[in-house]
């Protein structure tokens, strides 16, 4: 069984004070070493979060571009529409998995997914990489956990710190 790594130190934080009374407990740990130790465990994941992807695209000979934030790209077919703006209301249909290869959610199954660029509720990478999208592009999108489902996933097919591929057109309208 693979211990997810936040979640193991989650539990270590409050587990460290069971069984103790507080007479007996030793010194608390400083919030700024916490905080030190929590980012050098994080630089950790995200480089091992960027290793999977980075397998994930030479595994299927993708050409993709990448962000400075970490989210990977390619457009697959350039469409004839508009350059899209936030503000927009955009149509999408859309496959989404893992790097695994599983299959989670599909615009076949649900139907296409309709929001407003920037200011509806929906992953913070689709947001940005759909600023970089016209109308009728169809893409191949990996966004890392933290502009995904991050921590949580989403309390249903998607796992905790899941690495989420998309694939998705944007319809004309």
């Amino acid at each position: 069984m693979k211990v997810r790594p936040v979640i193991y130190v989650l539990c270590l934080l409050l587990l460290s004070g069971c069984g103790e009374q507080p007479e007996d407990r030793q010194k608390e740990i400083p919030m700024e070493i916490l905080k030190k130790e929590l980012e050098k465990k994080n630089k950790v994941w995200v480089a091992a979060e960027k290793t999977q992807i980075e397998k994930y695209i030479e595994r299927h000979r993708l050409n993709m571009k990448n962000t400075p934030n970490g989210i990977y790209y390619q457009i697959l077919e350039k469409g004839n529409g508009p350059a899209i703006n936030e503000g927009d209301k955009v149509t999408v249909s859309y496959e989404i998995g893992l790097l695994n290869g599983e299959v989670l959610y599909t615009s076949k199954e649900k139907g296409p997914k309709t929001f407003q660029v920037g200011k509806d509720y929906i992953e913070s990478g689709i947001q940005q990489v759909m600023m970089m999208l016209n109308k009728g592009d169809s893409a191949l999108i990996i966004l890392p956990r933290h502009l995904a489902f991050g921590l949580t996933g989403d309390y249903n097919k998607i796992p905790p710190n899941a690495t989420v591929v998309y694939r998705i057109r944007v319809l004309n309208q």
